[in-house]
């Protein structure tokens, strides 16, 4: 693990797969964006050239009920977790699936039991401990004739992060009306070990920390003073593959971008996720990644459903969405603050006065900020 500072490296990227983070667009949640495609992408195009003609309305069937499993098995005690949910009839909201019998079985028929910490969220009773190269599935019973198996998914090899990164960038974008719009903010960059692997696949997810102030806080309260604000990326941010092994490797491949904001004023840590992944893992979230970034316009690929590798043995029939991911994860800590920067970051200072306390309550005690903890954490 590094621990690495502002950086005026222009990065390189030579290794098939990688490419540029869209400097506007933060994490989404792709599942909710997978049962959008469902109902709505085959009329894409349909709708775009109607609506040159004439308005016309048309009644879309809503996908509903529909399962989907979000479960990741990891060598990292952290990661190992299965959520479960269901799209009611309204397509904006999900319904949390309580109550599931879960559970991983390894190919020596050994079965590790999982339990549900919150509503439709469940972790192992004990870490389970991830040996390379062995094989799992999942197993969920939900009762009413839905008993959902995984395909078997071997433990991939790691890939070890050699160093990680930060740059302040200033990216540009053309807005609606053909005009350069520059984007302020910092890049994230990392650069893997070599690997002799014929192939390897890797997506990238992180945690984030920074620290906050309260500039309106009371003197007697002396735990307002500061907090570390934690909290994590809604999804996988990116994928990358290296290619025809052989001492190769990713070199400066670009992250994530995240926008300038008053996080940044005193000190932000990202603790990144390099996550080892399968082939057929790889296409899924590369697949959700391709839908993900689409610009709404006609020459956007087609809308894709990300092939799951999981089934209901009870009733081939019904869909299940989602993916059982096996994975092996390396990580690094990344810190900066925009002292640096070749723009102006913004502060506490600016964002609290008297006028928007009422709106901002955590200018007056940061620990009622979401994520807030007095204790620093050990990645930070």
């Amino acid at each position: 693990m590094k621990i690495v500072w502002f950086q005026t490296l222009e990065p390189t990227v030579s290794t098939a797969g990688q490419g540029k983070a869209p400097p506007k667009s933060g994490p989404t949640t792709f599942d909710l964006m997978i049962i959008r495609k469902l109902s709505y992408g085959p009329l894409f195009t349909l709708l775009l050239l109607a609506g040159c003609i004439e308005p016309f309305s048309l009644d879309i069937e809503r996908v509903s009920n529909q399962i989907i499993v979000e479960a990741i098995l990891s060598n990292h005690p952290e990661l190992q977790s299965v959520k479960l949910r269901q799209t009611p009839n309204d397509p904006l909201g999900f319904i949390e699936l309580e109550g599931a019998i879960v559970k991983v079985e390894n190919s020596n028929g050994i079965k590790f039991s999982f339990s549900e910490a919150s509503a439709g969220t469940y972790y192992p009773n004990t870490p389970i401990e991830v040996t390379n190269g062995e094989k799992y599935r999942l197993l969920v019973d939900l009762g009413d004739s839905v008993q959902i198996v995984s395909n078997w998914q071997s433990v991939p090899p790691p890939l070890k992060i050699e160093t990680a990164y930060v740059s302040p960038t200033i990216e540009q974008s053309l807005n609606d009306n053909g005009y350069l719009i520059p984007y302020y903010g910092f890049s994230y960059y990392v650069t893997s070990e070599y690997t002799n692997a014929t192939s390897t696949f890797v997506r990238y997810s992180y945690q984030s920390a920074y620290i906050m102030e309260s500039p309106l806080r009371s003197s007697l309260c002396w735990d307002c003073t500061g907090c570390y604000i934690v909290s994590n990326a809604k999804d996988f941010i990116k994928t990358a593959f290296v290619e025809n092994g052989s001492r190769k490797r990713l070199s400066n491949y670009q992250i994530a971008f995240i926008n300038s904001s008053y996080e940044y004023s005193i000190k932000k840590t990202l603790r990144v996720f390099q996550h080892s992944i399968n082939e057929d893992t790889y296409e899924y979230y590369a697949t959700i990644e391709q839908q993900k970034n689409l610009k709404g316009t006609i020459f956007d690929p087609p809308p894709a459903i990300a092939k799951t590798n999981l089934k209901d043995v009870r009733n081939p029939e019904r869909a299940i969405y989602g993916f059982f991911e096996v994975n092996s994860v390396d990580e690094a800590s990344v810190s900066t603050n925009g002292n640096s920067a070749p723009f102006a970051v913004r502060t506490f200072d600016e964002i609290c006065t008297p006028y928007n306390l009422y709106t901002n309550p955590q200018c007056a005690d940061c620990r009622v900020k979401e994520g807030a903890t007095n204790e620093r954490p050990a990645w930070f």
